[in-house]
């Protein structure tokens, strides 16, 4: 009971504060259709989703394909006639071989949205990140992730392995284009070429540069170039005006420039 209150005011606050036109449940255990029914007597839309469940992939023997034996077959089917019937408005039916899918799709009254599970479904989904090849990277081997137990997490796969799920079509290289702009990003840092003039655009109002200047050499902060010429002004420039007579400010040794390294931008 408690469970549900909690699930139920969970939903209903993603639902109204962050402006959600549904929620989506994984799986078609008897505790998920409970809640399903619940949100939706609660006016909540709810959809459903069988087949590989990412959210409990690792419960679920990880990242693979379901449906791949008769048996396992029919379960993906009845968890999504059963969360129809516990009143979910559509059904995501992920990672399962094509034949599952249009039978799932067959089964029910209800839309089926399918990712990577063939052709026949009502509707089709790919994340993204994963179709316009934005999670690639030359580092990241794809030789685990292309092997034919591993299927997809929706939006975990591609982060887990680095490159897109097998039934992902990539339409676009987004991806090689992005590390290219990094790695001359960071080479223009590294050597200096970047900010030059052109991107440092911001000037001080007119006469202002020259104002700041001299408040800096008042404060100590830079020195003259005629204390920087005659030796031992340095130390006369470090003065306390505000001490007695003859007494002079504890010196403070000149900022450093921040290394290389400190300059150089984290790219992961």
């Amino acid at each position: 009971m408690h469970l549900s209150f909690w699930v139920t005011w969970s939903f209903c606050y993603l639902s109204q504060e962050a402006g959600a036109g549904a929620v989506k449940l994984e799986g078609g255990s008897p505790a998920c259709c409970a809640a399903v029914a619940k949100l939706v007597e609660c006016g909540i839309p709810v959809v459903g989703h069988v087949g590989l469940t990412p959210q409990h992939a690792a419960a679920t023997g990880g990242f693979r394909a379901q449906g791949r034996t008769a048996e396992a077959a029919l379960k993906v089917v009845r968890a999504a006639q059963a969360l129809e019937a516990a009143g979910c408005f559509a059904v995501v039916v992920e990672c399962v071989p094509p034949e599952v899918g249009e039978a799932v799709t067959s089964a029910l009254t209800v839309p089926t949205i399918g990712i990577g599970a063939g052709g026949a479904t009502s509707g089709q989904v790919l994340v993204f990140h994963d179709m316009l090849g934005l999670r690639d990277h030359p580092s990241l081997s794809t030789a685990d992730h292309n092997s034919s137990n591993i299927g997809s997490n929706s939006s975990m796969s591609s982060t887990v392995y680095g490159a897109a799920p097998k039934f992902c079509k990539k339409f676009a290289d987004v991806g090689a284009a992005v590390h290219a702009g990094l790695s001359q990003y960071c080479e223009e840092v590294a050597n200096g070429s970047f900010p030059d003039a052109q991107h440092s655009p911001y000037r001080m109002a007119k006469g202002q540069s020259e104002a700041f200047e001299e408040l800096l050499i008042t404060e100590g902060l830079k020195e003259t170039t005629t204390a920087a010429a005659v030796p031992g002004a340095k130390a006369a420039a470090s003065t306390n005006l505000n001490a007695p007579s003859g007494e002079k400010a504890p010196s403070i040794p000149p900022a450093q420039p921040p290394s290389l390294e400190a300059k150089l931008p984290l790219v992961d």
